[in-house]
């Protein structure tokens, strides 16, 4: 979720969440509020999954890197039954397979969502805000990585192990030292070799707060117990 830059930014639209009792999937929107509506594509909803292995670091927060999954007919094995509803249970399962592990929309509660509708079709994260009008969105990254971090303390999504949050350490570095040699000539990188700099401090204090953790320990196996003469 990137933030678009140098858009003009005029009073976002209303979204707020439809009733239960609603097809959440339909067009609820009076002709009135079509008038004024964003000016996007169709975009279908998603649900948001984590994996143990894939991390990042926003806002100063280390926190899962999410991947989704489509709720569109015919796309990862998601179905769709005659009353409309999608069946995603080996579409899910698929992806577990993989490791991933797919975030209920309502995990903050009920009655709450991750995903929200700004238009007849269009169907966004609650961190995005749509402009009536425009095409123009932008993210909360802020509230979003916030959001990220609730999970792990709620327990809803496993901490980091330390050996992943080494390797993304390590990659971090590696840019961040690669572009110390570019800085002499391209003095505009100084921004981002602070960023990198930032996310590698952020990424040592989670490291302190869990400890560096034990490579799984291993027995020898000689030829005879692998069945080889």
């Amino acid at each position: 979720m990137a933030k678009l830059k140098n858009a003009p930014t005029p009073e976002p639209v209303s979204t707020a969440p439809s009733s239960p009792a609603t097809n959440a999937w339909s067009p609820t929107f009076t002709e009135e509020a079509r008038v004024n509506l964003p000016r996007l594509p169709a975009t279908p909803p998603r649900l948001l999954m984590w994996h143990p292995e894939r991390w990042t670091v926003m806002q100063g927060k280390v926190i899962p890197l999410m991947g989704s999954i489509k709720l569109q007919a015919g796309i990862n094995r998601m179905r769709q039954g005659g009353d409309g509803r999608f069946q995603k249970l080996e579409t899910e399962a698929t992806a577990e397979e993989s490791g991933w592990r797919v975030i209920a929309t309502d995990v903050d509660g009920p009655g709450t969502s991750y995903i929200q509708q700004v238009a007849p079709g269009v169907f966004l994260s609650r961190w995005e805000r749509a402009f009536p009008g425009s095409s123009h969105t932008e993210v909360d990254e802020a509230g979003y990585a916030g959001w990220c971090r609730s999970l792990i303390d709620r327990g809803i999504v496993a901490r980091a192990a330390p050996y992943v949050l080494e390797m993304l350490r390590s990659k971090r570095q590696r840019e961040h030292d690669d572009l110390l040699d570019k800085v002499a000539v391209s003095p505009s990188v100084r921004a981002l070799i602070a960023r990198l700099a930032a996310d590698i401090a952020a990424i040592d204090d989670e490291l302190a707060r869990y400890g560096r953790g034990e490579a799984a320990a291993g027995q020898a196996v000689g030829l005879d117990a692998l069945g080889v003469e």
